[in-house]
């Protein structure tokens, strides 16, 4: 099951084989009126790429690629951005693959080098708004290994104001100051 993230609440893609026509016109009615967003809850029994196509009838469509992080000690390198703990992410460069983006992002947004890929875990989506568009952000996620202690510094450009390792123990603290989709990544990579 995929997970699209519409601010506080979350559209289910159980992605059943074929797709629940009625479900996917509920979707598109429910997504037709400004602001397109959800005011609820909502699982649509149908494939992901025929949600995101009824999701695009409104929405633009913006590709980003990110890391998790880890250390030798096992510990999660996260940012500050916003006044909101999150991971390392940015939209792809055209011509980059997603591997590549993601590296790069890690690099430029939290000075961290000599990355070590360790392929590729998840995908997220969420949307928003921004400059009068109503964006579907799909942000692949790869996990990463970094062997010695990097010097970390925050991309203040990109409104980042923290750069940390964060150790399991305290991922749970984290999840209460973090955006949903995020909070949903690391529920399941944590199991929490």
């Amino acid at each position: 099951m995929t997970t699209i993230h519409f601010g506080q609440y979350c559209l289910q893609v159980t992605g059943e084989q074929p797709g629940d026509d009625h479900a996917l016109q509920q979707l598109r009615e429910r997504l037709a009126p400004p602001p397109h967003t959800l005011h609820e809850d909502m699982i649509v029994p149908a494939p992901l790429d025929a949600v995101v196509d009824v999701i695009l009838e409104t929405h633009i469509s913006i590709e980003a690629a990110g890391g998790l992080v880890f250390n030798a000690e096992g510990a999660l390198l996260m940012i500050r951005r916003r006044g909101c703990w999150d991971l390392p992410k940015g939209k792809l460069e055209p011509g980059e693959t997603p591997a590549e983006g993601a590296v790069r992002e890690v690099e430029e947004e939290t000075g961290a080098d000599k990355l070590q890929l360790a392929g590729h875990i998840a995908d997220t989506y969420h949307t928003y708004h921004m400059y009068e568009q109503y964006v579907l952000k799909r942000t692949f996620w790869f996990g990463m290994k970094v062997m010695h202690d990097p010097v970390l510094a925050a991309q203040e450009e990109e409104d980042i104001t923290a750069v940390r390792w964060v150790m399991p123990g305290e991922i749970p603290e984290v999840l209460e100051q973090t955006y949903p989709n995020i909070r949903t990544l690391l529920k399941e990579h944590y199991r929490l």
